[in-house]
């Protein structure tokens, strides 16, 4: 029997292409899962500049988020002076209302005027207290409101967090099991679905700050101003 070097050529194509097609299924789950892995990502910290639409509106003070899904949920933004912003109250602004992050700036997508509009982050009530509880002078500031001195008006200030969120701050710290880290930077997020998948934090001296980040998945728990991991500070480097 001769062999035909032609038959061999259509054999080999049509057991390449049988194969690829048997393969093509997880090799497309491979590239989307890839392409997951490879997602950009995008840093949001704060005294970030804040524009609304294409005019500089204010800059981040706080940012709000989920702890228990590592969500953005809210950015806290101290108003600029402009002339347009009369009341500069910081605002409590919806990721809804971020159209874009880019250039280490966050861009609106409402104008100044509705901006201005937006719910304010903190209120500042009055209680009224004895004149004769000195637990007072804390607040640094007393008004008596009679002739008698007797009772007096202190303001407190209302943080309008909503529920079941946590406050990110210039004083947030990062805790290994065993000792301290460092002091909070900025977050890392998806910009589409703004779900959180690292923190980055600063230590050092002064004159040497370093940089480093944490993925969300070792955080076992926020508490006031703490950031508390899962590893001690031996396993940072392996995590």
């Amino acid at each position: 029997m001769q062999f035909d070097k032609s038959e061999s050529v259509v054999i080999y194509h049509s057991f390449v292409t049988a194969v690829s097609q048997l393969l093509s299924p997880p090799y497309a789950i491979l590239l989307v899962m890839s392409k997951r892995k490879d997602a950009p990502k995008t840093q949001i910290g704060l005294d970030t500049a804040v524009y609304c639409q294409n005019e500089f509106c204010g800059l981040t003070a706080y940012l709000i988020i989920r702890p228990t899904s590592w969500i953005l949920t809210h950015i806290v933004v101290k108003p600029a002076k402009l002339p347009a912003i009369s009341n500069r109250i910081d605002r409590l602004v919806p990721i809804s209302h971020i159209n874009k992050i880019a250039d280490d700036n966050i861009w609106l997508a409402c104008s100044i005027d509705n901006f201005a509009k937006l719910p304010p982050f903190t209120e500042t009530l009055f209680t009224e207290i004895s004149a004769s509880d000195y637990s007072f002078m804390e607040y640094g500031f007393w008004a008596p409101l009679n002739s008698n001195q007797n009772w007096m008006y202190v303001p407190l200030i209302k943080y309008n967090t909503p529920s079941g969120e946590t406050i990110i701050s210039h004083q947030l710290q990062v805790e290994a099991k065993n000792g301290h880290l460092g002091q909070f930077k900025t977050l890392i997020v998806d910009p589409e679905s703004f779900n959180i998948t690292h923190v980055v934090f600063q230590w050092g001296h002064l004159w040497e700050r370093k940089q480093e980040m944490v993925s969300t998945s070792i955080i076992d728990r926020v508490e006031g101003d703490t950031i508390f991991l899962e590893i001690n500070k031996s396993d940072f480097s392996k995590q």
